[in-house]
C-alpha cells in the first residue's frame, strides 16, 4: 500500500482530539441525550395539550423537537466510535457519509431551525408586551405554524447542498491498530459534480450568516426590548391580578431562555465561523483544538435546561404537567373503586337470591 493513500484516509483525530472527545462524546453525551429525549418528550406532550396550545407554546415545541434531533442524531456514530473504541483506527468506508451527515450536516440544520425559532419566540413575546391589544389579531396560530414550516424549509434548503457537496473515494490502508490488517477507508473531497467553486464559497458564507451570525445578532433586539419593558414599563394593575402575574412570569421565562441561548451562541458562532472558513475543501482535516468538543457539550447541556426553567417559572405548565400523572392515578383509582362496588353488588345480589 502506498503511504500517500494511508495519509489520505480519514481519521477522527483529524477533527476531534481523543483526549476530550472520548470521555465527552463517548460517555457523557449518550446518557445526556437520553435525558434530553425524555425531558423534551414530556415537554412536547404537555405543550400539545388542548389547554396549553398557544402561538408561544407552538414555537417552544418546535425548539424542543429540533434540539432533541440535534443531539440524538450524532449519538449513534459517537457511541460506535468513541464508546466502543473504534476511534483509534481509520473511519470505515461504510461509515464515512453517515458520520459526516449525522455529525456535521443534520445537527447544524437543526441548530439553524432551533435558533431562528428562538428569534421568532423573542420577537413575538416582545411584540405582545409592547402591543398587547394588537397581538391577538396579528399573532395567529396559522401564521405561527406557517412561520415554523418556513423555518424548517429554509434550513433544509441551506443544508441540502452540503449532503452532496463531498464525494467519498474508497482507499485501502494499513490498520493503525494491526499493521497486518488492511481496511477500506475513504478520502473526502469536493465532489466533481458539485457546482462551481465560487458557488461553494458563497454557500459557505450563507451557512455562516444564516446559521449563527444573523440570528445571534437579531435575537438581541427583542430580548433586550423585552427586558426594558419588564423593568421600566410595568403593566397597569387590573382586576385580574393572577392573569397579569402569569403574563409577567411568562415574559421573564422567555427572556431567561432567550438570553441563555444568546450567550451560548457566542462561542458556537466563533467556532462555527472558523470551522467553515478554514476547511480548505476538507472539513475533516480542520483541527480546531479541544475547544470544539466543549462548545458542543455546552450546547447540549442547555437543551434540557429549558424544561427545568419552564417547570420553575410557569405555574400553568407545572399544573398541566403534574395533572397528566395525577389524572391517570385518579382514573385508575376510580376504575378500581367501581370494580369493587360492582363486585359488592353482585355478591349482595347472589346472597339475596340464595336466601329466596
Amino acid at each position: 500500500m502506498e503511504s500517500e493513500s494511508a495519509l489520505a484516509a480519514q481519521h477522527l483525530n483529524m477533527m476531534f482530539s481523543p483526549k476530550f472527545a472520548v470521555p465527552i462524546f463517548g460517555f457523557v453525551v449518550p446518557p445526556l441525550s437520553l435525558i434530553i429525549l425524555v425531558t423534551n418528550l414530556l415537554m412536547v406532550w404537555t405543550l400539545r395539550k388542548r389547554n396549553m396550545r398557544s402561538p408561544i407554546n407552538a414555537i417552544l415545541t418546535s425548539v424542543a423537537v429540533t434540539d432533541t434531533l440535534a443531539i440524538c442524531m450524532p449519538v449513534v456514530p459517537f457511541m460506535y466510535f468513541y464508546t466502543l473504541g473504534h476511534y483509534e483506527d481509520f473511519i470505515p468506508y461504510t461509515w464515512c457519509r453517515t458520520f459526516f451527515n449525522l455529525v456535521h450536516v443534520f445537527p447544524l440544520l437543526c441548530n439553524m431551525a432551533s435558533l431562528w425559532s428562538t428569534v421568532a419566540l423573542a420577537g413575538i413575546r416582545c411584540y405582545s408586551v409592547w402591543r398587547p391589544l394588537q397581538v391577538k389579531s396579528v399573532v395567529t396560530n396559522f401564521r405561527i405554524n406557517s412561520g415554523i414550516v418556513a423555518i424548517y424549509l429554509t434550513s433544509f434548503i441551506v443544508y441540502c447542498p452540503v449532503i452532496f457537496e463531498y464525494s467519498y473515494t474508497p482507499i485501502s490502508a494499513y490498520s493503525m491498530i494491526d499493521q497486518n490488517k488492511t481496511i477500506t477507508s475513504c478520502h473526502m473531497q469536493k465532489s466533481s459534480s458539485h457546482m462551481m467553486n465560487n458557488f461553494c464559497t458563497i454557500h459557505t458564507w450563507i451557512q455562516i450568516i444564516l446559521t449563527s451570525l444573523l440570528p445571534w445578532l437579531l435575537i438581541a433586539f427583542p430580548d433586550f426590548g423585552l427586558l426594558w419593558k419588564l423593568r421600566h414599563a410595568e403593566n397597569l394593575v387590573t382586576a385580574n391580578m393572577n392573569r397579569t402575574t402569569r403574563r409577567r412570569m411568562t415574559s421573564w421565562m422567555i427572556f431567561v431562555v432567550v438570553s441563555m441561548v444568546w450567550l451560548v451562541e457566542i462561542p458556537f458562532a466563533i467556532t462555527f465561523t472558523e470551522y467553515l472558513s478554514h476547511t480548505n475543501g476538507d472539513v475533516m482535516r480542520n483541527k480546531l483544538g479541544d475547544n470544539v468538543v466543549f462548545v458542543f457539550l455546552l450546547k447540549y447541556i442547555t437543551y434540557p435546561i429549558i424544561f427545568v426553567i419552564y417547570c420553575f417559572m410557569s405555574q400553568r405548565f407545572r399544573t398541566e404537567f403534574l395533572g397528566m400523572f395525577t389524572l391517570r392515578r385518579s382514573i385508575q383509582t376510580r376504575n378500581s373503586t367501581e370494580k369493587s362496588d360492582q363486585s359488592k353488588r353482585i355478591s349482595m345480589f347472589s346472597a339475596s337470591t340464595s336466601n329466596v
